[in-house]
């Protein structure tokens, strides 16, 4: 009996122990992190300040004044500036601004600069034309170098292009009567600390530009106590002979001489080869010119500058 009791109650137990609830945890949710989106950086761009028209109307200016080397500086008002108002008068001055402008970086800030006309009068028919370099300084105009044109010219084309002022136009030949200049140019001029220098001048004589190809050196080229001087020129200068020179970027001169020219005869193109003594010369940057002088009233008929570092 007690046997078949305790049988019994072992089978009762294993039944109830399969019929147990069994505990389930589940394991817990992953918990997403949600990182905060960072708001989008606004690449900040300084837009250049432009020099304005208004601003070179109205800015202040120098320009020479007679042939000892006296400069004026004045304020143009709306384009014109004028001293006295009798033409006739020893002070009388009137200066204009020229209709064409150019725009361009001339110094390598990334600011836009400007190249100007300026057109001075001071008594009678002539009309003295520079190309002014003009800085812009946030916005503010200064200016920086002024290069001569002519007594009435004909500015026809003027921009800014790889930091050179590039002009092209008419100004007056040996035989060109004062009212009418009849010479067509080509120019390009680079702004150094000395002011505005030609690096290229080219000048058509009949159907042919006169200008010179320099082939050596090259800008920037390095150079010790000698330097070759190459090139060619279409048709051979007068008396066979171009004149060079070399100075500084603050303008000294160190050398001006000659190089002749080797060509069949008259009229017929030439080259030139030359070893330059630069021992004189300090290190530093230098430029140097290659140029043709006019026979008739010493103008420069072409021209070809370079810089060159001495080392």
């Amino acid at each position: 009996m007690r046997r078949g009791l305790l049988l019994w109650m072992i089978l009762l137990g294993l039944a109830s122990a399969c019929n147990l609830p069994v505990a389930f945890n589940p394991p817990a949710a992953a918990t997403e992190t949600i990182m905060p989106t960072p708001s989008p950086t606004l690449a900040l761009t300084t837009t250049p300040v432009l020099l304005s028209r208004n601003h070179l109307e109205n800015m202040e200016y120098t320009l020479p004044v007679g042939l000892e080397g006296e400069q004026v500086s004045f304020r143009l008002t709306d384009g014109v500036f004028q001293r006295g108002e009798d033409p006739a008068a020893v002070d009388f001055m009137e200066v204009r601004l020229g209709d064409t402008l150019a725009f361009g970086d001339l110094n390598g800030d990334g600011l836009p600069d400007a190249a100007v006309v300026l057109a001075a009068n001071y008594g009678g028919t002539g009309v003295f034309v520079w190309i002014v370099a003009v800085l812009n300084r946030d916005g503010s105009g200064e200016q920086a170098g002024l290069y001569f044109v002519d007594d009435r010219p004909r500015v026809e084309s003027l921009q800014i292009v790889d930091a050179r002022i590039e002009l092209e136009g008419l100004i007056h030949g040996p035989s060109d009567p004062g009212c009418c200049p009849n010479q067509p140019v080509r120019w390009s001029l680079r702004l150094i600390p000395a002011g505005l220098k030609p690096v290229s001048i080219s000048t058509r004589i009949g159907d042919l530009w006169r200008e010179i190809n320099l082939e050596a050196p090259l800008e920037n080229s390095r150079v010790g106590d000698r330097v070759e001087v190459r090139g060619g020129v279409p048709v051979m200068p007068f008396e066979a002979t171009l004149n060079y020179r070399i100075y500084s970027e603050e303008g000294v001169e160190y050398r001006y001489s000659y190089l002749m020219v080797d060509a069949p005869d008259y009229g017929y193109p030439g080259t030139f080869q030359e070893q330059i003594d630069l021992s004189s010369v300090p290190p530093g940057v230098i430029y140097l010119e290659v140029f043709e002088l006019s026979p008739a009233d010493g103008s420069v008929l072409a021209l070809k500058a370079v810089r060159l570092i001495r080392e």
